[in-house]
């Protein structure tokens, strides 16, 4: 039983660098279903009569670790297909467990961001880049999302000049 656990695991983040090299060559679709597939092989539950024993420490903390990495890989070629509402839901999912992830509030933040939900970006963004000080990419979205935001209030301003004109 030891062994098909040790077997799940290493399948898991075989398939996963599978997903890896798809998202690399720009095909995110496919990298998709790879992180789905290793996903199947990360969860490993204990319940039941025909279910593995209870994981290890360490193999509980490499199963999550998997089941993390799959999920927020996905999110990353979610947010590359535009399906932002699919990417803000794996990030939500990683964050219930790990409110300190960076890189799902980064991915989140971005997601938001294309949702035109510039706020409550910001918040997320302002999170990663405490969490992550030297991280260019989240530094250069938190840039961004803070000029969609200025941008937006500089429109409503010409917009309410006009207004009371």
């Amino acid at each position: 039983a030891r062994a098909a656990i040790e077997w799940r695991l290493a399948a898991a983040e075989a398939i996963r660098q599978v997903g890896n090299d798809l998202f690399k060559k720009g095909e995110y679709g496919a990298a998709v279903g790879q992180y789905n597939k290793a996903l199947r092989y990360a969860r490993i539950r204990t319940y039941g009569p025909d279910n593995p024993p209870p994981l290890s420490e360490a193999e509980q903390a490499r199963a999550a670790g998997a089941e993390v990495a799959c999920v927020l890989n996905r999110a990353a070629c979610r947010l590359k297909l535009g399906r932002n509402a699919a990417a803000l839901d794996d990030c939500d999912s990683v964050l219930e467990g790990e409110p300190d992830n960076a890189k799902a509030l980064f991915r989140r933040g971005q997601a938001k961001v294309a949702l035109k939900r510039v706020e409550e970006a910001l918040v997320d963004l302002g999170r990663a880049a405490k969490l992550e000080p030297n991280d260019k990419g989240i530094a250069a979205a938190l840039a961004a999302a803070k000029k969609a935001v200025e941008a937006e209030v500089q429109k409503e301003k010409a917009t309410y000049a006009k207004m009371f004109k």
